[in-house]
């Protein structure tokens, strides 16, 4: 009986050996590599991985490597270590890990971009691939500080990754000749929402000098005073500060377009129910204290939204808005006008004079125009005060 078992199991391996396989011995979701680089298409296919590393909306306004609590722009009551340089490095940290690997896959197609034929096809994923080798490094120099550099893939568990640390400075160079070869790389525009352009890389590389520019001016790393003013302002000349002076005001701009969208869709359901809607107004607008801020987002409920007010009754996230709008019956007229001719700050530093006022001169002559206050003080002070 045990003989006739012993039988049956030496046949059955037999079979399991000799049958052959209708599985697919090389799965497409894990091409060798001999697959995976032959093609400029799946140069861009894997670069598309990098994009789920950005933080989402909720992420980033909280206290990660990129939010502004992190800096001198937010400051509660209770100061934050890392703005204020007394955070300490743990024994293991799940952003370590994670931004290296990161920086691994990064690095997996720029070694593996040096080989492709034809340079010009894969210039947008090598230049986002540099982009996102820019951004974990930046995360880490801010955690950390020093940091081991790597510009070529290797092994989690290579003795590299327990070499001494780089000094932050060479890697902040690094990070910057990055964004700078990314911003070379990236379209002006974009043909889908979302994806890079040089723009980008611009601003980032603005954000990178500054902090690494004001840490350096601030911190004793360099051999002297000497040294770290030199290092500060090597940094603040790479930041390319007029760039991201635009890229503020434009996106100044782009907000108070999507308010104005909001107030003509406002106006549209207002006018259908018998009602003319008031122009929109702010806290920080004229008269309305700017100190009416957190009971406004009380009320209409910012939190949900994650739109958080500050202790200076600052919005953050920056470039938000939060305003009222009146309602009338739509057969009466509004009496007040819009601007500073309604306003009662009456020495309001930005004021503007009525059409064609008057003011009397020194000489007995008199000047008209549009001016503000500042434009005209002098003139106030050589002459009589302004009516």
């Amino acid at each position: 009986m045990k003989l006739r078992q012993y039988i049956k199991l030496v046949c059955l391996a037999f079979f399991t050996v000799t049958t052959t396989s209708c599985l697919d011995l090389e799965p497409k979701a894990d091409l060798g590599d001999n697959l995976v680089w032959n093609k400029a298409d799946n140069f861009q296919l894997f670069a598309n991985q990098f994009y789920g590393w950005l933080p989402d909306f909720s992420s980033a306004i909280t206290d990660t490597p990129h939010s502004d609590y992190r800096s001198d722009l937010v400051c509660e009551s209770k100061r934050n270590v890392y703005s204020d340089g007394t955070n300490t490095i743990p024994t293991s940290d799940g952003n370590y890990t994670g931004n290296y690997k990161h920086i691994y896959y990064t690095n997996l197609l720029l070694k593996n971009a040096q080989n492709f034929g034809d340079a010009k096809a894969i210039s947008i994923p090598v230049a986002e691939a540099k982009f996102f080798r820019a951004f974990s490094y930046f995360e880490l120099v801010q955690l950390y500080g020093n940091v081991i550099l790597l510009t070529e893939p290797i092994d989690l568990d290579s003795e590299k990754l327990s070499a001494p640390r780089d000094d932050r400075s060479v890697v902040i160079d690094q990070v910057i000749q990055d964004l700078k070869e990314a911003a070379e790389g990236l379209p002006e525009t974009v043909s889908e929402a979302g994806r890079l352009t040089k723009y980008a890389a611009y601003a980032m590389l603005s954000r990178v000098a500054l902090f690494e520019g004001t840490w350096q001016k601030f911190h004793t790393n360099g051999k002297d005073a000497t040294t770290n003013t030199i290092r500060s302002e090597q940094l603040f000349k790479q930041g390319n500060y007029t760039v991201g002076l635009l890229l503020d005001a434009a996106a100044t701009t782009a907000v108070e377009q999507v308010a104005d969208q909001v107030n003509e869709v406002i106006n549209t359901i207002a006018k259908k129910q018998g009602y003319k809607p008031t122009w929109r107004f702010s806290p920080g607008y004229g008269n309305w204290p700017l100190e009416i801020q957190p009971q406004l987002a009380k009320i209409i409920k910012t939190e949900m939204i994650g739109l958080q007010v500050t202790e200076n009754y600052l919005l953050f996230p920056r470039k938000s808005v939060t305003a009222i709008i009146g309602l009338m019956p739509a057969n009466e007229d509004i009496k007040t006008k819009r601007g500073c001719t309604s306003c009662s700050q009456q020495n309001c530093a930005s004021r503007k004079l009525p059409e064609k006022a008057t003011v009397n001169t020194q000489d007995g002559g008199e000047e008209e125009g549009s001016k503000t206050t500042a434009d005209i003080s002098g003139i106030a002070m050589k002459g009589q005060p302004i009516q």
